[in-house]
């Protein structure tokens, strides 16, 4: 069987089993397997180059974009707007008799079946499962051994959590530059600060996993095994490779039942009604901020967990209410519990330092990270708080208190 590989703008795409025709009824079935979520987004332009190698055509289009008029056709259709669970999956699409492809066959190309599912694709595949799995138990016993070493080893000191090499050393930071139009910022203030600061590119383009990897580690003092799998995390729901490929910030904002971007944020509103997630809801915020009841040693407002969950639980439960297409899940919602809980352990809580955080993405003048372990935020210890702030969100309180009964809680 032909397959063509194109590696066209960071997106990697496969046509297997290339052409099939079917004499007399002039159908060809092409079969995709989509490598980046969203394909969806791609224009023809994008797809300049690619191939089409295939026993039977008898020539071959220089440029599909251009001979095959793709932006006409249905040759990208709506399903690749839904996310597909399984980046092995083949599916088939059916050109008319008119198509200009009809040119490039052979009349007498036997007829095959329109939906194939290739043996080596389902073994790499499942064997991409098996090493991913073994990579993620590899992280936790890692993990694990840090948090141990953290208890038995001192803390570093208060002034000196970010390394001497690393921006930010000495409760210096780079320069704020707020981003401009063209600058590609993500769902996540604490990525976008790292940018604005110039910290990671400041356009956000073009960022190696890798590269990401460092800064988080250096800038939030996060463990190296935390700041590997998050990473790791995002280049596999994106369908690339945290080794070798790069990224823009935008992509972080993907929404999709396997990636981190979430409906019910506390910082944004849901992408249904505000597609773009770069930036800051400001009204979201101060009510987040508004919730603070604690009180630092110095007399300034502090969140805590009951504050977060509480906060949680009515973002949720209005979100149900005002977004037609609001999505939950159990992963999303603890992942939205993680996020949070990151205000309480890497800004230890205070108002203070969240608000240009939240509201600019900007380190505060003097700031460093809360968290003195001297080998970083481990996940096993940030489960300590990210499980509490979930476990308290109590979505029917908010519901019983609320005169309109139309949501389900």
């Amino acid at each position: 069987m032909g397959a063509c590989h194109a590696k066209v703008q960071a997106m990697s795409f496969w046509i297997d089993q290339s052409v099939v025709a079917i004499p007399g009824r002039g159908i060809v079935s092409l079969h995709f397997r989509q490598t980046e979520s969203n394909f969806a987004k791609t224009t023809s332009t994008e797809m300049s180059g690619l191939q089409l190698l295939r026993r039977g055509m008898t020539s071959q289009p220089e440029s599909l974009s251009e001979d095959l008029n793709l932006e006409q056709t249905n040759l990208i259709p709506n399903f690749f707007a839904k996310e597909m669970q399984d980046h092995v999956e083949l599916r088939a699409i059916q050109v008319l008799d008119e198509h200009p492809i009809r040119k490039y066959l052979d009349p007498a190309l036997p007829v095959h079946a329109s939906h194939i599912v290739i043996a080596k694709d389902i073994i790499m595949g499942l064997l991409h499962k098996v090493v991913a799995q073994i990579i993620n138990i590899f992280v936790l016993i890692w993990d694990f051994w840090i948090f141990i070493f953290n208890i038995i080893t001192p803390s570093l000191k208060p002034g000196h959590v970010v390394p001497a090499h690393a921006a930010g050393h000495g409760l210096s930071w780079p320069a704020y530059t707020a981003p401009t139009e063209g600058d590609s910022r993500s769902a996540c203030p604490m990525l976008n600060a790292l940018a604005n600061h110039g910290i990671l590119p400041h356009d956000g383009k073009n960022i190696t996993f890798k590269e990401l990897n460092i800064k988080v580690r250096q800038t939030f003092n996060f463990a190296p095994s935390f700041c590997f799998f998050v990473p790791k995390f995002a280049a596999d729901f994106l369908n690339k490779s945290y080794w070798k490929d790069t990224f823009d910030l935008a992509e972080l904002s993907l929404h999709a039942p396997n990636a981190i971007e979430h409906d019910g944020s506390l910082t944004r509103q849901d992408v249904a009604l505000v597609p773009d997630q770069g930036k800051p809801d400001l009204q979201l915020v101060d009510e987040l901020l508004n919730e603070a009841t604690g009180t630092a040693p110095d007399g300034s407002k502090l969140l805590t967990i009951p504050d977060l969950s509480r906060a949680l639980s009515k973002r949720r439960y209005y979100a149900r209410k005002t977004n037609p297409a609001y999505t939950e899940s159990f992963f999303h919602n603890t992942f939205g519990s993680a996020n949070s809980s990151t205000m309480l352990k890497i800004f230890g809580g205070l108002v203070d330092d969240l608000r240009p955080m939240l509201t600019e993405e900007r380190f505060s003048e003097h700031w460093e990270p809360r968290v003195t372990s001297r080998f970083g935020l481990t996940m096993a210890a940030f489960n300590g708080t990210v499980l509490p702030v979930e476990k308290g969100v109590d979505i029917k309180k908010i519901a019983a208190a609320d005169t309109d009964v139309n949501v389900k809680a």
